[in-house]
């Protein structure tokens, strides 16, 4: 994909955003157990969801 872009192989903008993204899913992750302890329930996953 980056041969077609000319953009260099370690792009820092596309480190970053992997990053921040890594960083939101594990928070979002820790919310939900959050919130499943505080319901009594179980916390639903991806294959929860996705049946």
């Amino acid at each position: 994909m980056n041969e077609n872009t000319g953009a260099p192989k370690n792009d820092p903008r596309k480190e970053r955003l992997a990053k921040a993204l890594r960083d939101n899913l594990k928070r979002r992750k820790a919310q939900a157990r959050e919130r499943a302890v505080g319901d009594g329930k179980p916390a639903e996953t991806v294959s929860d969801r996705n049946g």
